[in-house]
C-alpha cells in the first residue's frame, strides 16, 4: 500500500464521519432542559423549585447552606433543626422577578430510623485489617 492510497482511505473515511454526523445530528443533540418547574410562557406567575441535599449533621443541629439561584446570586438558607426528607423551606421575593422560592430539602435524617446508630453498629460489626480504620470510619461520620 502507497502512501497515497494511506492519505485517500484517511480522507475517505473522515468524509464518512463528518457525512454521518451531520445527518445525526438532530438525533445526537441534547435539548435544552428547564430547571425545576420554571416554564417560560404568557403567565406571569410561575414557581421556583430547587431540591439541595443537606448533611446528616446540619439537618439533626440546624444549620446555613449556601444556594446557587439561576439568577447567578448566592443565598444563605437557614436549615432549621430536625429537618427530615422532603420539608420545603420558601424564600419571599427572593426568585425571578420577585417570586418566591420553594426550596425541597433531601437528607438522611430520620429520628425514627436513627441511621448514624445504624451506621455505627455496622462500623463495630466490620472486621477491619486495622484498628486505625475503625477508627478513621467513625470519625467520618461523628
Amino acid at each position: 500500500m502507497t502512501a497515497f492510497e494511506t492519505k485517500r482511505r484517511h480522507l475517505l473515511k473522515g468524509i464518512a464521519l463528518a457525512t454521518l454526523g451531520y445527518l445525526t445530528k438532530d438525533y445526537l443533540a441534547i435539548a435544552p432542559a428547564l430547571a425545576g418547574d420554571l416554564a417560560f410562557n404568557d403567565s406571569e406567575e410561575f414557581e421556583e423549585t430547587y431540591h439541595i441535599f443537606v448533611p446528616y449533621i446540619p439537618a439533626r443541629r440546624g444549620g446555613k447552606q449556601n444556594l446557587i439561584l439561576r439568577s447567578g446570586e448566592t443565598v444563605e438558607i437557614s436549615i432549621p433543626r430536625r429537618t427530615t426528607e422532603g420539608r420545603e423551606l420558601v424564600l419571599e421575593n427572593a426568585g425571578l422577578e420577585g417570586n418566591d422560592i420553594t426550596i425541597v430539602c433531601h437528607t438522611l435524617y430520620d429520628r425514627e430510623i436513627r441511621i448514624a446508630d445504624r451506621i455505627y453498629e455496622e462500623i463495630e460489626n466490620t472486621s477491619f485489617l486495622q484498628d486505625a480504620s475503625k477508627s478513621k470510619c467513625k470519625m467520618v461520620y461523628e
